[in-house]
């Protein structure tokens, strides 16, 4: 009998035990919904609704709050509409409370918004080295047609503003002979370039020299890192390099879209035909029309289009 009873109270322990393990409401404190999250282009003036309307009554949500990281370029108004106010780039999410101790963060991705009576103009040689150098966090737009041929050009070594060309002007003749990386930029990060065309480009990045584990081979771009990178088109050669690509050399979340190389590669460790290595991000509505040729330092290559 006293052994009955023990089995039962043992019983009794665990239904109830476990009926305090449940989740309720209150332990969820934070749910991220990405899945509206996009890349937007606009201009100064422009708005776009967020329905916040549909989100509150789905999550039952009594409070409110816009996130904007960069408060200058846009802000939202009692409409629930995203107005863009100046040039730059920012991330916008809208975090809502249910009352529960539940917060939900709606990601509607980052928005870029262009005004170009703010932007600095690139009519030359001079101004595309030099001003873009001194000011690498600037709004930048190309101006004229610049011819580079004769030049060996030292890679721009950083940039994280935005280049544009609005007026589809040609930077021609683009030669670098570099020993450690090559691109126009030698590196960008949280940059927004867009436009540029470059026409007949020698790249010839040395890799006889070893400076690290990488060396990063594109015309526009060796390395560049959470930037939006659109309307892009490449013609001539590139060669030698770890990684190298007909446009950037490795691209880490970034966006690469309506954009195209046409030419030669040759000589690399990792070739593609856009970029030679990508991690995370986009690539869409692209092309490459291009002859590879491998062997790097006597070695194979890894090739694709």
């Amino acid at each position: 009998m006293r052994k009955y009873i023990f089995l039962i109270t043992l019983m009794l322990i665990l239904v109830f035990s476990g009926c305090n393990q449940r989740q309720t409401p209150h332990e969820i404190t934070n749910k991220t919904n990405s899945s509206f999250a996009e890349v937007r282009i606009m201009n100064v003036g422009e708005k776009f609704t967020l329905n916040i309307a549909h989100f509150k009554r789905y999550y039952q949500a009594n409070r409110i709050e816009a996130y904007i990281s960069n408060q200058r370029v846009g802000r939202v108004n009692y409409k629930e509409e995203f107005l863009a106010l100046h040039t730059g780039k920012t991330d916008l999410k809208v975090v809502l409370y249910n009352g529960l101790d539940m917060k939900i963060i709606i990601d509607f991705g980052t928005v870029y918004v262009i005004d170009l009576e703010e932007f600095i103009p690139i009519s030359n040689q001079l101004e595309l080295r030099q001003n873009i150098k001194k000011n690498p966090s600037g709004f930048f737009y190309l101006a004229d047609d610049i011819n580079l041929s004769g030049f060996n050009v030292t890679p721009i070594p950083y940039f994280n503003g935005f280049f544009i060309n609005p007026y589809h002007y040609v930077i021609k003749g683009l030669t670098i002979n570099n020993i450690y990386g090559a691109g126009l930029f030698l590196e960008v990060n949280h940059a927004y370039i867009d436009g540029i065309i470059l026409e007949d480009v020698q790249i010839n990045c040395d890799d006889t020299i070893d400076y690290g584990p990488h060396i990063y081979t594109g015309s526009l771009i060796g390395y560049a890192n959470n930037s939006y990178i659109s309307n892009i088109a490449v013609s001539g050669e590139v060669k030698n390099g770890n990684l190298m690509g007909g446009i950037a050399g490795y691209l880490n979340n970034c966006t690469l879209t309506k954009s195209s190389y046409t030419g030669s590669l040759s000589k690399g460790e990792v070739i593609g035909g856009l970029v030679g290595l990508f991690f995370e991000g986009v690539v869409s509505s692209s092309y490459v029309n291009a002859q590879f040729s491998g062997e790097n330092n006597g070695e194979g290559s890894k090739i694709g289009g």
